[in-house]
């Protein structure tokens, strides 16, 4: 999957958003559920290329290699939209929200880990422990 803790946050919460809308969609307008789907499925590949590449263009030996793939990646992903859009002839609006929950996924990956965490001394204590 992705590498860190918040990064696979990120995907888990862009999916699980996709997922939810995925449902509603199919509950209330089944004709926009396949531009939704393409356009979520797209955004979570092009998150997940971006990292990976993202990941070898910082750390690798080849980053004028890396560089080169994420160049490449972007005008594929831009190709993509424009082929799903303009010759498959999907609704943009629909496209656009599955597009869309990227951002939903980063908002809740950084309200996850917002969130603070417990005090030591609200946690139940074990009773061998106790003082």
């Amino acid at each position: 999957m992705i590498g860190t803790p918040i990064l696979r946050r990120v995907s888990l919460c862009q999916i699980a958003a996709l997922v939810v809308l995925a449902l509603a969609t199919l509950a209330f307008r089944p004709a926009a559920l396949a531009p939704l789907v393409a356009g979520g499925v797209l955004v979570a590949l092009n998150f997940w290329l971006l990292v990976v590449l993202g990941h070898k263009a910082f750390s690798g030996k080849k980053r004028g290699v890396a560089y080169a793939l994420l160049a490449t990646k972007t005008a594929a992903m831009l190709g993509l939209m424009a082929v799903f859009v303009l010759v498959l002839r999907l609704d943009p609006v629909p496209f656009a929200v599955g597009l869309a929950t990227l951002f939903v996924g980063l908002a809740g990956a950084v309200l996850m880990n917002s969130a603070p965490a417990p005090a030591a001394s609200s946690l139940p204590q074990p009773k061998g422990l106790q003082g």
